[in-house]
């Protein structure tokens, strides 16, 4: 068994929401990793993403999952399953209708294919990597990044509900 605890940010609004009535998962193809309730692994990063759109709130949550039901995209066997699916997508894209730019991805679509066709998978993890914050002002001058550094972010998709045990609000973070 995997366990940890993930942070999400959200508005109060939705915060209010899940604290009285539950979780509800993101769907669509445009999602990162797939279907599910998104989750950082660093309360910072769900501050931030709360804070997007003004005041916000994170909630902190204990995720408990079958260590065959984690879809760990940070380890090389679970990334060698999506890039296998993803080449076999990108041949057939056009067929299944999709709009690939520099706007859409494939990623949510693989991964719902892995999950829903394949294997069942009940929480999906992957890193990615931003600019630093610290250098977002040159990155809009210079239209690139200035530097190779990057922040790395963990995030978790909980694509089945049963796994998230436990739910609290987390008090305001600056």
């Amino acid at each position: 068994m995997i366990e940890f605890t993930a942070y999400h940010g959200t508005s109060e609004d939705s915060c209010r929401r899940v604290l009285e009535g539950g979780w509800q998962p993101s769907i669509g193809i445009r999602h990162w990793l797939g279907d599910g309730i998104y989750f950082f692994e660093n309360e910072q990063d769900a501050w931030d993403w709360a804070r997007r759109s003004g005041n916000g709130a994170v909630l902190e949550a204990d995720v408990s999952v079958e260590d065959a039901r984690m879809f760990d995209l940070t380890k090389q066997e679970c990334l060698d399953i999506y890039i296998e699916q993803a080449h076999l997508v990108l041949r057939k894209a056009s067929e299944l209708g999709l709009l690939i730019d520099r706007k859409h991805k494939i990623d949510g679509f693989v991964i719902n294919l892995i999950c829903d066709k394949f294997y069942q998978y009940h929480v999906i993890k992957r890193k990615f990597y931003f600019t630093m914050k610290e250098f977002a002002e040159y990155q809009q001058k210079y239209r690139s990044s200035v530097t190779r550094f990057m922040d790395e972010q963990i995030q978790y998709c909980v694509r089945e509900p049963k796994c998230i045990v436990g739910t609290r609000k987390r008090g305001s973070h600056d």
